[in-house]
């Protein structure tokens, strides 16, 4: 399914007119499978995110990059985060106990201790 995941994205980028991007995230693939495809996705997102959450905002982008950092097994960048993203309220969290891609955190105290700020807890 990467692949065609990758087709899908490589699509929407050029439909949207941003045909360098496109190319990057075909090479980012063409280099790294997969994983580096998520690369490029999170050195896009970086910038934008830390930008955003300075001036109180950009929850949906930390959502992203939590998701994003959580499918690379990067745990540690995923929790900083997915923290962020629940304490600036972004209502993607909502999804935090069934997104697969967060199934790595799960066996994790800390995500125990969010679903409790969140009143998720079981």
């Amino acid at each position: 399914m990467p692949e065609e995941e990758l087709n899908q994205r490589l699509e929407v980028f050029r439909r949207s007119g941003q045909p360098e991007c496109a190319d990057e995230v075909e090479a980012a693939y063409a280099k790294g499978g997969e994983p580096g495809m998520i690369r490029w996705y999170i050195r896009r997102g970086l910038p934008k995110a830390d930008r955003a959450m300075s001036k109180g905002g950009g929850s949906n982008r930390a959502w992203n990059l939590a998701i994003l950092y959580s499918r690379l097994g990067e745990t540690n960048e995923a929790f900083h985060w997915l923290e962020n993203a629940v304490r600036s309220r972004d209502g993607w969290v909502i999804f935090i106990k069934v997104h697969p891609w967060l199934d790595i955190l799960r066996s994790d105290p800390r995500y125990t201790a969010i679903l409790r700020t969140m009143n998720l807890a079981d």
